[in-house]
């Protein structure tokens, strides 16, 4: 069986990606000159590195995550390459730098990493840490979608909704949104429930709506549970039910960051001082319920 190796980042981007985190820059640079890298032990210290910040409570656990992309990244691993453009691109552990997260990404996508292809199109559109190309993105975001990426599908979507980069076909945006929440990624589900709910480009159609939202809600997408709660509280295409509301924002809030956190947290106090004392207790014993047993689920895995 033929070895498939890794090819090495170029110097220029391999020091780059060093500059992350301070001391690394030796090893990356070491691996940016290599003739070959070990897939396996570059794969394992992605995945290494993933689970570190997914679980980390300290700095030094963070910057350990970073050490590890950071290497595996010089060595060419696509999923590291798409890890660290993505911290680059949200500020998170590392500086916020929209330019280094484009060439990660670029590199990442040459090595095959879908995501990554999606993610240099969303740079594009807005002209973010490159230029601004419209079409180049939904040039990109199609081929991700071909490649069966359901959010790059949904962004395509968008696309043919507003004519941004091709030519408007609200018709086709919605075709595209049926197709990727076929899928059942959470995401998704959540662009044709918003779709379905504001009726521009298609019926209303709220039961249906509500139904996907409770989809991606159990599946723990921060934003479908936030929408659900609203409409719990509306009673809009389900029963009104004002309490079950108060926990999804309950367990929105646990997980939501920044602006939208603050949004829902606002709105649970202001549902929980309209329904009183007792109502708050019971909606925050089935919110913890709720994210415990999605906790042993996620343990799981």
């Amino acid at each position: 069986m033929k070895t498939i190796l890794f090819r090495p980042v170029s110097m220029v981007l391999a020091l780059a990606i060093a500059a992350a985190v301070p001391g690394i820059a030796q090893a990356a640079g070491k691996s940016a000159v290599s003739q070959a890298a070990n897939p396996s032990d570059a794969a394992t210290m992605t995945v290494r590195a993933l689970d570190l910040l997914s679980k980390a409570r300290t700095g030094a656990a963070r910057v350990e995550a970073v050490r590890l992309l950071a290497v595996a990244a010089g060595l060419g691993q696509p999923e590291a390459l798409f890890a660290l453009g993505t911290l680059h691109a949200r500020g998170a552990v590392v500086k916020q730098d929209s330019a280094k997260a484009v060439a990660l990404y670029g590199e990442a996508m040459k090595r095959g990493n879908v995501k990554a292809m999606n993610a240099l199109a969303l740079h594009r559109l807005r002209g973010d840490g490159t230029r601004k190309d419209a079409a180049g993105a939904a040039a990109l975001l199609q081929r991700a979608s071909d490649a069966g990426l359901a959010v790059a599908t949904s962004n395509l979507a968008q696309l043919y909704f507003s004519g941004i980069g091709v030519r408007k076909d609200p018709k086709r945006g919605m075709a595209l949104l049926e197709k990727a929440a076929a899928t059942a990624e959470p995401a998704s589900l959540h662009e044709l429930a918003v779709a379905l709910v504001d009726g521009k480009h298609v019926a209303k159609e709220p039961v249906r709506a509500a139904a996907l939202l409770q989809q991606a809600a159990d599946a723990g997408f921060a934003k479908s549970q936030y929408s659900l709660a609203i409409l719990k509280v509306r009673g809009e295409g389900v029963q009104r039910d004002p309490v079950d509301a108060l926990k999804w924002l309950m367990i929105a809030a646990s997980s939501a960051t920044g602006a939208t956190k603050v949004e829902i947290q606002k709105a649970a106090n202001a549902l929980g001082k309209q329904l009183g004392p007792e109502a708050v207790s019971t909606a925050g014993e089935a919110a913890g319920l709720w994210m415990t047993r999605s906790n042993l689920r996620q343990a799981r895995r």
